[in-house]
């Protein structure tokens, strides 16, 4: 469902109060709210403290060490009782929201395949079966089948980002393209990946899913690299007529894995400083240039190059304690990149498919919001 409102959001909404009513008339006593949403919140009070928050950012991928605890908390408050109702919801109710589904119905095993999952979820949520849309967001659902499937442990895994190339470049307008490319202030692309499904403990001898980051590959002297193709990157995966990205654009990214040894006798700082990050214009992807740094956190941002982190890459971690970030965030490593993405290239039905926002301006607006946040995890 989406956020439980008040005032005039509550008119075109699920009204708070509409909420509250509806849940004690039909599911007294046996109901539970799940929050997914960070930059906003309501008092448990209204719900009888019935309420369980799980907070990520509006078009990103959560966590992944959130996914299993919500799995393991809604599975348990449904199997308390066969009357217990569960409602989940982030701010549209479409994106983070079919994350979290679609992980539970592979945690439960109600599916085995995560295309089924979401393909299941899409259909019960749209008209259109665009449920969830955005690739970051479905790539972490695959993550968790991936992990359940080979019954893999999950852990902190650091590596270190040498080098990602860009081939071939972005079309563009007005812009001269010779050593570097600078862009004009639109984000490009963003993708997430976790650390831990790059490593070597993630490998399994056959991958079945469809998701480009589950396939490394030696490259040697140590280091491994994945490729990934625009369908796979956030807002590059709309470029469908091929006006900004061709149709054989992708991404290398190589890197060196760090073992938890080595990790823990060298303790990296809480906020590292983020690298400066200049992508050449090359179609060769040969030559291994050490330009980006490392992360001691295994949710990971790749953002188009020279691009100021906004409201989808805010710092997660604040180093100071004597500082409080304006919007709340969870765990990341954020990369700078340039901002190019011309929206006129796209209907406003096109962008609702894949935003729990309404619109972009709502989409930009997130990022000025500042509350208090509370977890009850």
């Amino acid at each position: 469902m989406g956020f439980p409102s008040e005032n005039l959001e509550g008119v075109y909404r699920n009204h708070i109060d509409e909420v509250i009513r509806f849940l004690e008339l039909k599911h007294k006593d046996h109901y539970k709210v799940y929050n997914l949403c960070s930059e906003r919140h309501y008092d448990p009070a209204k719900f009888n403290n019935r309420v369980a928050t799980y907070p990520f950012d509006d078009h990103n991928a959560p966590p992944f060490e959130l996914i299993r605890p919500f799995c393991d908390d809604l599975d348990s408050f449904l199997k308390e009782d066969g009357k217990n109702v569960a409602f989940i919801h982030c701010k549209a109710g479409k994106g983070r929201t079919g994350v979290m589904i679609c992980a539970y119905l592979l945690h439960n095993g109600h599916f085995k395949e995560s295309t089924d999952a979401l393909k299941f979820y899409g259909d019960a949520r749209t008209r259109n079966a665009k449920g969830v849309t955005i690739p970051s967001q479905r790539r972490y659902v695959l993550y968790y089948n991936h992990l359940l499937r080979n019954k893999l442990k999950y852990t902190r895994t650091m590596v270190l980002l040498k080098c990602f190339k860009i081939s071939p470049p972005p079309f563009y307008q007005n812009t001269t393209c010779s050593k570097h490319i600078d862009y004009p202030e639109r984000m490009l692309f963003q993708f997430w990946f976790n650390t831990f499904f790059v490593s070597q403990e993630a490998l399994a001898k056959e991958i079945h899913e469809d998701e480009p980051t589950l396939k490394t590959f030696d490259f040697g002297k140590g280091l491994r690299y994945f490729e990934i193709g625009k369908e796979h990157l956030d807002k590059a995966h709309k470029d469908n007529k091929d006006k900004i990205f061709p149709a054989d654009f992708k991404i290398r990214v190589i890197y060196a894995e760090v073992g938890f040894e080595m990790a823990s006798r060298s303790p990296l700082p809480l906020k590292s400083s983020t690298p400066e990050v200049t992508i050449k214009k090359s179609h060769s992807m040969d030559s291994i240039e050490d330009e980006l740094g490392s992360s001691q956190n295994n949710d990971t941002q790749m953002l188009s190059p020279g691009e100021t982190p906004g409201s989808t890459s805010l710092p997660r971690r604040v180093s100071n304690p004597g500082l409080k970030s304006a919007h709340k965030k969870t765990r990341s490593m954020d990369w700078s990149g340039p901002n190019c993405f011309n929206e006129r290239n796209y209907s406003q039905e096109e962008e609702d498919n894949i935003s729990d926002s309404d619109t972009e301006e709502e989409w930009n607006k997130e990022g000025m919001l500042s509350v208090p946040q509370t977890t009850y995890v």
